[in-house]
């Protein structure tokens, strides 16, 4: 029996000479567009979300995240039902399971159209 998820969690994944690693979204919602390597499939077995984070981005891109810092949580919404947690870290790339992904640098992510509300996470991120 598959288990209802608990929580969104996402990865803002740096490094200091290359920027954000984003991934482009491969299906709805949001298909097509650049967003943090997140989601709910961990939260429906682990119960910490900071434990699901390193689930998701190995499922997501087949690699290990290793979070330093919880960097944003955001509540529910009308379109989220989920509260959302956003951990900064970094990984061993090993492209897997998204559409495409790539080094952003800082202001070049901030010119993007993220996914969701991954800009105003992304703002939440720089303030630290």
């Amino acid at each position: 029996m598959d288990l209802p998820p608990r929580f969104i969690t996402g990865a803002i994944i740096y490094d200091a000479a290359k920027g954000l690693y984003l991934i482009r979204r491969a299906r709805p919602p949001e298909a097509g567009r650049w967003a943090f390597s997140s989601g709910v499939g961990a939260s429906r077995t682990i119960d910490d979300p900071q434990n699901a984070v390193v689930e998701e981005v190995r499922s997501d891109l087949g690699c290990i995240f290793v979070p330093e810092s919880l960097v944003a949580t955001l509540d529910p919404t009308n379109l989220n039902p989920f509260t959302s947690y956003f951990y900064s870290g970094r990984i061993d790339i090993n492209y897997k399971y998204c559409q495409q992904a790539k080094w952003f640098r800082i202001d070049d992510a901030k010119r993007e159209r993220l996914a969701f509300e991954h800009s105003k996470v992304l703002l939440q991120y720089l303030r630290k």
